[in-house]
């Protein structure tokens, strides 16, 4: 299973986790995770996903790498994901030695979407369109049909099968 954006309020894009199924009705996020991909920062071009620990009140850094474990545990309950075991513990955003960059959230729980995939109304109205972006770095086009001008995507994947929303 794959869990998306694990930390609050990232600003740089998605991130994705992935959790194995442990006993019972729990699933295990095991770190580190290479995660996301700091194009143009020599320091620290890979950011990964770490199990950290809240330190304590007045400590000048806010968290650092737990050093006795690098799993988190959630316990899937009816449709939501719950982050069960150390209260003090949480999936971070760390460079590759543990610095901790500043997300993560001790308190997790993620939902299941249960909204049905979108059908447009006359798929014989599908326009061609064109996907182009670039970076300082890097540029990338895509193009196919589309049944609305401009869409914002979703996508989930869980193992092999990934879902794909447009939302409007």
């Amino acid at each position: 299973m794959y869990i998306k954006n694990p930390f609050g309020f990232f600003p740089y894009g998605d991130i994705w986790v992935k959790a194995v199924k442990g006993e019972g009705n729990t699933y295990e996020v095991r770190m580190p995770q290479a995660v996301y991909d700091n194009v143009g920062d020599k320091q620290d071009p890979i950011l990964y996903a770490w199990r950290y620990v809240k330190n304590s009140e007045g400590s000048k850094e806010y968290a650092a790498v737990d050093a006795a474990s690098q799993v988190v545990k959630f316990e899937l309950r009816n449709d939501s994901l719950v982050k069960v075991g150390a209260k003090d513990a949480f999936i971070g955003l760390g460079s590759a030695d543990g610095y901790f960059y500043g997300y993560g959230d001790t308190v997790s729980i993620y939902n299941k979407v249960k909204d049905a995939a979108p059908v447009p109304a006359d798929a014989s109205k599908a326009v061609k369109y064109k996907v182009s972006y670039s970076t300082a770095t890097n540029c990338s086009s895509q193009s196919g049909s589309i049944w609305a001008s401009f869409v914002k995507t979703t996508v989930a994947a869980d193992g092999t099968k990934v879902a794909k929303k447009i939302l409007k």
